[in-house]
């Protein structure tokens, strides 16, 4: 029984990197498919294994994400900032513009 807990954990946990729900829904559905493939069916085994197998699958699609979060890539701000142009009393005189990482100014062409 913990052999299918601990993999209902990493596959959901794999799954939810993109999708939660699904992470969980696959979870609790393999859960389901491994009892039967691995074990006899007894009736208070199935039901502990299913609870059992639903919080893993709900506590690895959040758990692992969690974890691997950095490495979703996607709609990160990677580009250059830009800081608008001051004026008034607080702008201290600055006029604005692309700020560019140390990185982006070594590969700036001068």
């Amino acid at each position: 029984m913990t052999s299918i807990i601990l993999i209902v954990f990493l596959i959901s946990g794999i799954i939810g990197i993109k999708k939660r729900s699904i992470g969980v829904t696959c979870g609790f559905i393999l859960t389901i498919f491994l009892y039967f493939v691995l074990n006899d069916y007894n009736l208070i085994t199935f039901v502990v294994t299913v609870v059992l197998g639903f919080v893993a699958s709900f506590a690895g699609s959040f758990a692992i994400p969690w974890f691997f979060s950095g490495f979703k890539g996607g709609k990160h701000n990677t580009g250059p900032s830009f800081i608008g142009g001051g004026s008034g009393r607080g702008s201290g005189g600055h006029t604005g513009g692309i700020i560019f990482s140390d990185e982006e100014r070594k590969n700036l062409k001068r």
